[in-house]
């Protein structure tokens, strides 16, 4: 036997992160967790556990030290899927900005959420034989994801540290596995997208190859008239309606738009002053409660906007003109000639 840590982060905020002790059988490989999730439920009620990979594990050698085995462990969110009310009073935000922290912006948590690490640690063996890998769970602690769960999905130190005055930026300290988990999951995520581009890549040609036999199977006349329909729109009353209709999409589209619903709004976030709401019945904000994981960074943000939107100098007006933008060579010797910002090689022509 032996004793294990895992981290419940509760969905109410009133309750503190708590460290739970997991008892799990070290002759027995595998996950443990879930056996011991649930004890927390009724005997006579089937509970599906779900378990959402923050950081996935990575392959291992026997030849590895702890040090190693511990960072190419996986850490996972566990919950209990019967459970789950999408109503916002049951929304997890500090487990959903952990997720957000890990790379996994579009995840919600809801109810109770459990983090543990599964990975393959060394066993020793029985009877004399060589130590072996063992898939199983080991500890987590708290201060591996207090920052990334209570202050900011933004894990740089001097950022964390201004927002906590009291903390200095060189005593905080991430674990690798969280540091390396937003990268993970990118590479993840690219190829997932790869797979399902190439598993509906034949559909989508049988299906332009069908389009294709219907088109040529359509007699000449209706092609005659398509085309006809279509230099009519170019000159008739349908053009004048398409430019309108473009105009309009286009007003639309230079109005912030509501975080939650996208619809229209002039209504600011009035913490952060950096998203948009709509007011009234729809309760945007409430039932857009994820930008609560984000609402505290937004606001350090929007605090310099004054600042950058009054920058006090003139040099870069020249820069807007339009040579500077169809070519670099006007842009490099404004740099070089002008502001004396890029090093001259030696290949370059030196003034006398």
């Amino acid at each position: 036997k032996a004793l294990v840590s895992c981290i419940l982060i509760p969905c109410d905020e009133s309750k503190p992160l708590q460290t739970l002790q997991l008892e799990i059988n070290e002759g027995i490989a595998g996950d443990q967790l879930p056996k011991y999730l649930r004890t927390f439920v009724d005997e006579d009620e089937e509970q599906k556990i779900q378990a959402v990979p923050l950081k996935r594990m990575t392959p291992s050698s026997i030849d590895f030290n702890q040090d190693e085995l511990i960072a190419n462990a996986g850490v996972y969110a566990y919950y209990f899927l019967n459970n789950i009310d999408t109503n916002v009073i049951y929304a997890n935000t500090r487990a959903t900005c952990l997720s957000m922290a890990c790379g996994l912006l579009s995840q919600r948590f809801y109810s109770d959420v459990f983090i543990s690490r599964l990975g393959y640690f060394k066993r020793k063996g029985s009877s004399g034989s060589s130590d072996q890998l063992q898939m199983m769970n080991y500890s987590i602690t708290l201060d591996e994801i207090k920052y990334a769960s209570y202050v900011s999905p933004d894990l740089r130190k001097d950022f964390i540290s201004s927002l906590l005055p009291n903390v200095d930026a060189e005593s905080i300290e991430f674990p690798p596995w969280l540091t390396d988990a937003a990268k993970h999951n990118y590479e993840d995520s690219a190829s997932l997208s790869l797979l399902a581009s190439a598993m509906t890549k034949d559909k989508n040609i049988d299906s332009a190859d069908d389009h294709s036999i219907s088109s040529n199977e359509d007699d000449g006349n209706q092609v005659h008239q398509e085309s006809e329909r279509s230099r009519s729109d170019n000159h008739d009353d349908g053009g004048k309606q398409e430019t309108i209709q473009v105009k309009n999409r286009t007003a639309v589209l230079r109005l912030p738009l509501c975080l939650h619903c996208r619809c229209p709004s002039q209504d600011l976030c009035p913490e952060c002053k950096g998203v948009y709401f709509c007011k009234g019945p729809k309760n945007c904000q409430l039932n857009g409660w994820s930008h609560q994981c984000l609402c505290r960074t937004w606001a350090a943000y929007t605090k310099r906007r004054s600042d950058l939107s009054t920058f006090p100098f003139k040099w870069h007006h020249k820069l807007m003109e339009r040579n500077f933008q169809i070519s670099e060579e006007p842009y490099e010797s404004y740099l070089k000639n002008s502001l004396k910002v890029l090093q001259q090689s030696s290949d370059d022509d030196i003034p006398e």
